[in-house]
């Protein structure tokens, strides 16, 4: 982050980007070659997601400033994970209720393109009255990722992360086609995403408990495990 360009900045700019990108993604123009919608998909489907993670690391990082304590690291980290399953859960099942249990329907991706534009507009208005202290002081030296991938510490942390990132994001990713092509129960889709995410609502609760009861390192590493199992 340069010093005169503040993250909130950087995401305000990067979700700007982002609505269009996906508006694209699921709108494109009438090509006569077909070839045209592949290329069109892989454009925007990259800028998407470059847009996507450049808002979410900086978003981030402004909740780890936010809290000056483990405390409230912990509420402000259950607060953003909650309401990013509330997000999960409305794209996820949204299409399926809009089209009564049917996936195939194109007009309700492009309804759901302009939900989300006007769900990110007005989480940005919230968003801009969140105030926070920017570090300031910057090194002067570029950071060099393969040099952080040294530090032994830092490393067995990403290895789990990347493990348990895997475990989390293997069965979200699968579940449609396993509720179809497994279960035979496409027309009930939505509802299996609405209670497979409010599930997981109810457990940040469960685990907040059990944060404050027993010491975080444990509880971390008892949930990477059941994560994973």
């Amino acid at each position: 982050v340069s010093k005169n360009i503040s993250r909130s900045y950087i995401i305000n700019i990067s979700i700007i980007f982002l609505i269009l990108f996906f508006y694209a993604l699921f709108n494109p123009p009438n090509f006569e070659n077909n070839n045209y919608y592949a290329l069109w998909l892989v454009i925007t489907l990259t800028f998407t997601y470059i847009f996507f993670n450049i808002a979410v690391v900086n978003y981030e990082t402004i909740a780890a400033l936010l809290a000056k304590n483990d405390y409230e690291r912990i509420n402000v980290n259950s607060s953003k994970e909650l309401f990013a399953i509330i997000g999960f859960l409305i794209a996820a099942t949204s299409p399926y209720i809009f089209s009564n249990n049917s996936s195939k329907d194109i007009q309700n991706y492009q309804l759901m393109t302009i939900i989300f534009a006007i769900i990110a507009i007005v989480s940005l208005l919230i968003f801009s009255r969140i105030k926070y202290k920017e570090y300031k002081n910057y090194s002067s030296k570029k950071i060099n990722v393969l040099q952080s991938l040294k530090d032994r510490k830092f490393s067995k942390f990403l290895l789990i992360y990347i493990i348990n990132a895997l475990a989390i994001s293997l069965p979200s990713a699968n579940i449609i086609f396993y509720a179809r092509d497994i279960l035979n129960r496409e027309k009930q889709i939505g509802l299996y995403l609405f209670i497979y995410f409010i599930a997981a609502g109810f457990s940040i609760y469960i685990w907040r408990y059990l944060i404050n009861k027993y010491s975080l390192y444990k509880m971390w590493i008892i949930a990477i495990i059941f994560s994973i199992l």
